[in-house]
């Protein structure tokens, strides 16, 4: 899952343009979620076009395996 995600978030060939991933590794939710009391966090770094959120956005909703995800404008 974890490769798929990276593969929507890679925009070119560059090793600049990679997503930088930080496994944070199964955790205790603060509440259940679809009857899950215990999560894999997995942290993103990625440049992206604001155009291009909209279908990894897309992509996420529609897969059953991510519960909850977040997009976040890092400040420059």
């Amino acid at each position: 899952m974890i490769e798929r995600v990276t593969s929507w978030l890679t925009v070119g060939e560059d090793e600049a343009d990679k997503p930088v991933v930080h496994l944070w590794g199964e955790r205790r939710l603060a509440y259940p979620i679809l009857k899950h009391d215990t999560g894999y966090y997995v942290f993103y770094e990625a440049n992206l076009e604001p155009d291009g959120i909209t279908d990894i956005e897309r992509n996420m909703l529609y897969n059953e395996d991510i519960i909850r995800f977040l997009f976040i404008r890092k400040e420059q």
